[in-house]
């Protein structure tokens, strides 16, 4: 009853409850799960649920809509088991309910022959238990099911129709760091329907998996015709996402997805996620279909997988004859799909109307087919074509048992190889690297290499029908055909025939095989059309082409190589090798050279003779290049020699905005040794034009600035005194932009351009800012709820300012008031904020300094392992006027996490204002530190929780945390502990001026750090605490209530005025009297405006020094500054002046500065002035040789000595030597005798002094 009343209260007061009374099963009140779950109330508020003893279920337990419960258990393995009475769901969660379960373990009674896991898919398994007719537990759609560490679901053997064994999902289902799924089957003997899976069917729009941690999905199986998967179904609108180790393994299915099948939407695997060990008719590890994503992201990993049919890591395909949406492969970082096995095709990836894309350094390796396609399977439709784009990474060591190793190219697929390689491949009969041979295949190369492949023919590529291949860059090299074609094998056929146009840079050479090493034209034994092959630009084959003749049908006039065109364009010094069968007539002469030379079956070949030997036979010649005549001549024949891609200008630093006084290197993306010189020209640049491959230029003025760069290759003869130049020129125009630029965003922004530059133009959204932002620059955010894009807001540059807090009009980031306009960043299921300090720019430096800057956020609904509000990853970042709250970490770092082990930075943040209150972690709850040296300065940390300890701060393995002026004060753990606030297990810990509860406690110093002095430990006062009186998590109100906190008047004024720090976290003036509260906040009493009253200053005589303001009184508004002159009379100096006030804080604590002036004289500023002043001064001295009497003296300067004296006097100057130099009486007044340079000694009456002539 208390429970519902505490509902219905929170309901009333609007309060949000983070924790609630328990129940226990087992008790008289509750004896069963269902009776518990029954008295749980539907208010919203979490309930702990603790389970006792091990449970038999008779009855399903439904979690109702607007219930909170997590059920866990009181100690060890707590065990609910289905029962003979119970076939069909044992848990049901209802919309709008959240259910988390915490070291439980659900059974459902199957009993397997062989009961352990075993690391292969096992598909043998007989039960001889229960057999069911439903999953272990429905989730319905908007409901919410958490698995934590410890909770395993488990033998579930399903027969009902259409359905899974383990969870049926249509809300969000979570399993976190430890849970697991296992031995979960469905099978039917009777009738197939539906979608089924043994381990999760989730199958809603917005219905969601994630997969975090340690989570595993092993040993479950599905049996159905189609639509089923082993691991999980995701369809129809769910989404997957596996992070950090999560693993699917062990897993079968009949018919496709042995571990995950998607159909629609996307799987997303993070981190070291992997799926292996799966069996599947189709996909052995992943099917996807009707346009599903899979998204493979780090160190993430498809191994170790078998297909029966196709696909062993893999299989994607578009399930439409008429063009449906295509599935999709998005391989970045280092993902990795390898060890895979098909018994017939495509070893690794099956992709039959679908995308793949291959960026960084992925790869697909050591995969196997038993027929065709080792590595990567390529086929498609007339409506719906087959793709794989590299643009970097690699397919390697792959091995097929027929034909086809690396890449198998069926029908309608396309290949994009513009970076990485295919190299190392094998097939036993044919095409190692790459083939293609259907209808309208086609291969393009900009980039990369084609290496290493073996095969007994077409070891590099195989082309057959009516395949084409265009290859502008990149390398075909070192690879080995036990037959031939090392390089390229160029086949033939009844209908159709290939097309291959080698132009640009590509180059192929080192190939090996027993005929035509770089290139093998097959003959025509079917009387086909022409096979086409043209080689221009700078392209250049070393290795031998061999063209094959048609034995079976000569043609007429002497045509062994009937309708092959060939056209050989070359500069002069590359000389080709074209060899043919030599049992069979000479060549035809359609091969034409133009410019240099061929030997072709022995006799070379050069311009002057290409065209006669062209004419030797009736077939004109083939006009196969754009500007090629019908017969050459030495007239100017002008080629292109470059592909559009080829000249494109890349500019560092990549991605950023070009600035003044900064450099900015040029280059040409893909460069080769062929180009023979390059011609920059900067417009208004420094240098102005240059010849370097990549120089770098600098602009000391903002604009657009043009850019022109001349390409040139290396000469080309036509015939005597006739050379040209192969020459493209590429123009660019850059914006130079100043050396800081303002990036503005506002969600409201209706219009504009969106450029970021402005108010009007805002981007909406505050990834695209942080992407495009460089050193130097500032983000300014209007107010507003704001939520990233992808899973966090990355900081991945120094010294980037983000300020929050603006209405959306101001032009001055002092004009912002970020109280009124309130900017919120809310957390999406990771970090909300993360800092990535391991990176190193291009321009030189790296890591993330204090220079850069998050300021007026309040940074809450983070969910992560670690650093829920902010992921710190060893940065350095400041973290000014900022509220941290409402957060939480499922292990270290509720508010804040801070890793310090990098190379760039020190892992060593600064926090000033700022309130980090009402966060949650199993350590840390506020904040955790692992290494590096944080520092706090008006901090509030407040109302934090930990399960296990260090509520408010834990320090591991730091080295000098600093805290200052900063309360720590009212964090719980769920254990009573003496020192709940803070853990220490680091060195140089350090408090100073904080108020910190419990540190009173004798011992607790040896506990927490070193008291540096001046701390309190008394109760603050806030205007609301962070917990109710039941122990309960609020939302507090972390002002001071009044003048009794001891935090009032307490801290230490030097480093909040050293760092500007004039107003407090509610935007109030700081400093209101004498000296600075503790805390982000300030205390004025409410019926009283911030003391704004003046101060007296008293300024006393100066000794032989004249003041400005002269001696007298003066006053100055409080918290203003007030400035002194000195200037010392002629003959003394300031050196060791001295000056008192009577403030502690101008004479002891750094508000006094002093500036030496080049005249001799001093200007003193008493900075921030809080209370009168009595200036006295002492210490004004005469100047080196001076001599001071009562009435004379004597001092020295570049011309002579000076006497002053009032009365007559007998002045006697002598030299070192003792000679007398000067002898004269003296009247009262002040004279100067001039002498040279050197040492005297002077007397006056019987006073004697040294002096230094200089």
């Amino acid at each position: 009853m208390k429970t519902k009343l505490l509902g219905i209260l929170a309901l009333f007061l609007g309060v949000v409850y983070a924790a609630q009374a328990q129940f226990r099963i087992g008790t008289t009140d509750y004896p069963t799960l269902s009776a518990a779950v029954a008295a749980v109330p539907t208010t919203g508020i979490p309930t702990t649920i603790e389970a006792t003893t091990n449970h038999s279920m008779t009855t399903a337990v439904t979690v109702n809509s607007g219930q909170h419960i997590v059920l866990k258990s009181a100690g060890g393995n707590f065990t609910l088991r289905r029962s003979a009475a119970l076939l069909t769901h044992l848990i049901i969660v209802q919309n709008n309910a959240t259910l988390i379960m915490e070291n439980i373990v659900l059974d459902g009674g199957a009993i397997w022959d062989n009961q352990e896991l075993t690391v292969h898919a096992d598909t043998t398994r007989i039960n001889s238990g229960l057999i069911a007719e439903k999953p272990l537990i429905l989730v319905n759609e908007g409901a919410t099911l958490t698995l934590n560490e410890g909770t395993v679901l488990q033998n579930n053997h399903n027969t009902g129709s259409g359905d899974c064994a383990g969870i049926r999902n249509s809300g969000k289902l979570t399993l976190n760091n430890g849970s697991m799924i296992r031995l979960c089957s469905y099978y039917t003997s009777g009738p197939l329907s539906g979608t089924v899976a043994g381990g999760i069917c989730s199958i809603r729009p917005n219905s969601i998996v994630i997969m975090n941690g340690n989570s595993t999905i092993a040993g479950c199986m599905s049996k159905s015709r189609d639509n089923d998967a082993g691991g999980i179904f995701s369809g129809h609108g769910s989404e997957v996402v596996m992070n950090d180790n999560a693993s699917i393994y062990g897993c079968y299915c009949t018919n496709g997805g042995g571990g995950i099948t998607q159909r629609e939407r996307k799987l997303i695997m993070n981190g070291s996620a992997s799926i292996h060990h799966c069996a599947a008719n189709n996909g052995g590890g992943f099917l996807g279909y009707t346009n599903a994503t899979i998204e493979m992201n780090g160190n993430s990993a498809i191994h170790d997988n078998e297909a029966f049919v196709l696909g062993g890591g893999i299989s994607l395909f578009s399930n439409s004859a008429s063009g449906g949406a295509s599935s999709k492969l998005l391989m970045n970082n280092n993902a990795a799909i390898y060890n895979n096995k098909s018994r017939k095709a495509a070893g690794g990836v099956a992709n039959r109307g679908g995308w793949i894309y291959m960026n960084n350094n992925a790869s697909i390796h050591h995969n196997e087919s038993g027929t065709f396609g080792g590595g990567v399977a390529l086929s498609g439709t007339s409506t719906a074509q087959g793709y794989l784009y590299m643009n970097g990474g690699r397919i390697n060591h792959n091995a097929a048992k027929t034909t086809q190793g690396g890449i198998a190219m069926a029908s309608h697929a396309t290949l994009h190889l513009k970076g990485g390689e295919v190299s190392y491949n094998t097939a036993e009969r044919g095409s190692g690297g790459i083939h293609a041979s259907g209808l309208t295949d086609t291969i393009r190369i900009y980039g990369g290499r084609i290496a290493y492949n073996k095969a007994p023919t077409a070891a590099g590529i195989g082309l057959n029908n009516q395949a084409v291949l265009y290859m502008t860059g990149g390398e075909i090299s070192e690879n080995q055909a036990l037959n031939k074609g090392g390089g390229i094998y160029i086949g033939s056929h009844a209908t159709n025939a290939p097309i291959v146009n080698i132009l640009g840079r590509a180059a192929i050479h080192n190939n090996n095989a027993a005929v035509g090493n770089g290139i093998f034209m097959a003959a025509d034994k079917n009387g086909g059309p022409a096979s086409v092959f043209n080689l221009s630009g700078t392209a250049h084959i070393k290795d031998e082409m061999f063209l094959e003749k048609d034995s079976l049908n000569p043609a007429p006039n002497g045509d062994p190589l009937r309708n092959k065109f060939i056209t050989l364009i070359s500069e002069p010094e590359r000389k080709y090798k074209v060899s043919t069968d030599p049992q069979h007539d000479a060549p035809y002469g359609r091969i034409v050279v133009v410019p240099g030379t061929a030997t072709i079956d022995g006799t070379t070949y050069t311009l002057a003779d290409a065209s006669s030997y062209a004419d030797k036979f009736t077939h004109p010649i083939k006009a196969v290049v754009s500007g090629l005549p019908t017969t050459p001549t030495a007239q100017k024949l002008i080629l292109g020699c470059y592909d559009p891609d080829m000249i494109t200008i890349l500019r560092t630093p990549l991605g950023k905005p070009a600035k003044i006084n900064v450099p900015q290197t040029f280059a040409v993306k893909d460069a080769s040794s062929s180009i023979s010189g390059y011609t920059w020209t900067f417009a208004e640049g420094t240098p102005a034009s240059s010849t370097a491959a990549a120089p770098s230029v600098t602009w000391t003025t903002i604009g657009q600035k043009q850019i022109e760069l001349k390409v040139s290759e290396k000469g080309v003869s036509y015939a005597a005194g006739d050379t040209m130049r192969c020459e493209m020129i590429a123009k660019r125009t850059i914006a130079v932009q100043g050396k800081t630029i303002d990036f503005f965003v506002n969600k409201r922004s209706t219009s504009g351009l969106q450029t970021g530059l402005s108010w009007k133009d805002a981007f909406l959204n505050l990834d695209t800012a942080l992407a495009a932002a460089g050193k130097g620059d500032r983000i300014w955010v209007a107010e507003g709820v704001y939520t990233p894009t992808g899973g966090s807001y990355v900081m991945a540059y120094d010294s980037v300012e983000v300020y929050g807090g603006f209405g959306g009009t101001e032009s001055a980031i002092e004009e912002r008031n970020f109280v009124d306009h309130p900017t919120t960043l809310q957390g999406k299921d990771s970090a909300v904020i993360r800092i990535n300090g391991n990176r190193s720019y291009p321009e030189g430096g790296c890591g993330v300094s204090r220079g850069a800057r998050w300021d007026g956020f309040i940074i809450t609904g983070g969910m992560a392992k670690q650093g829920a509000g902010i992921f710190n990853d060893n940065g350095s970042p400041t973290i000014v006027n900022c509220i941290i709250r409402g957060n939480a970490a499922t292990h270290e770092g509720g508010g804040v996490y801070t890793l310090s082990r990098g190379t760039c930075a020190t892992g060593s943040p600064l926090f000033m204002n700022t309130e980090i209150s009402g966060n949650r972690a199993r350590r840390g709850g506020g904040l955790y530190n692992e290494g590096g040296k944080t520092e706090l300065l008006n901090v509030t940390i407040s109302g934090n929780h930990a399960t296990e300890s260090g509520a408010g701060i834990y320090n591991a393995q730091t080295s000098g945390v600093r805290s200052l002026n900063t309360i720590i004060y009212d964090n719980r753990t769920t254990a009573e502990q003496m020192l709940p606030n803070i853990v220490n297990m680091g060195v140089g810990t350090e408090y100073r001026f904080c108020l910190i509860e419990g540190a009173d406690i004798p011992n607790a110093w040896n506990l927490i750090g070193t008291n540096a002095g001046s701390n309190v430990y008394q109760k603050p006062y806030f205007v609301k605490p962070g917990f109710n009186k039941e122990g309960v998590m609020v939302a507090g109100n972390y002002r001071l209530a009044d003048s009794r906190s001891p935090a009032c008047n307490a801290g230490w004024n030097p480093p909040v005025i050293s760092a500007r720090l004039v107003k407090d976290l509610a935007g109030v003036e700081r400093i209101d009297d004498s000296r600075v509260d503790i805390g982000a906040y300030e205390f004025i009493p409410s019926n009283m405006p911030p003391i704004q009253l003046p101060h007296s200053v008293i300024v006393s005589e100066c000794k032989h020094a004249k003041t400005n303001p002269p001696k007298g009184m003066y006053s100055v508004i409080s918290k203003q500054d007030f400035t002194i002159k000195i200037t010392p009379d002629e003959g003394y100096t300031l050196e060791e002046l001295e000056i008192t006030t009577g403030s502690k804080w101008q004479d002891k604590e750094g508000g006094m500065k002093k500036t030496k002036n080049p005249d001799g004289s001093m200007t003193v500023v008493f900075r921030y002035v809080t209370e009168p002043l009595n200036v006295q001064f002492s210490g004004v001295k005469p100047t080196a040789n001076q001599l001071i009497q009562e009435y004379a003296a004597v001092w020295a300067s570049k011309d002579g000595v000076h006497i002053r004296t009032d009365r007559p006097v007998m002045v006697q100057i002598y030299t070192v030597m003792g000679t007398l130099s000067h002898r004269q009486q003296l009247s009262a007044g002040e004279m100067m005798l001039p002498l040279p340079r050197g040492l005297y000694i002077v007397k006056i009456d019987q006073m004697v002094q040294k002096v230094v002539v200089k």
